[in-house]
């Protein structure tokens, strides 16, 4: 199974998916990631910062959106 952890941010009403968007074949890793995004997500500051965690199938497993103040 493979797992893709997609990114996407807000700022001043204009929104971009963060690229390259990584794919893992280990679980383990893949969520490790995605909490790692999403630490870095709470701080960004960005008026919505939003990271997904889903399978190949496009099943989701998790997903954290963050909202904050443009610095």
């Amino acid at each position: 199974m493979n797992y893709i952890i997609i990114e996407a941010q807000t700022s001043n009403g204009s929104t971009a998916i963060v690229t390259p968007i990584p794919v893992y074949g280990d679980r383990i890793e893949a969520e490790a990631v995605f909490l790692e995004k999403c630490s870095y997500a709470r701080r960004s500051g960005l008026n919505t910062h939003t990271v997904v965690w889903m399978d190949q199938e496009g099943n989701q497993i998790a997903r954290k959106v963050f909202h904050g103040t443009q610095a």
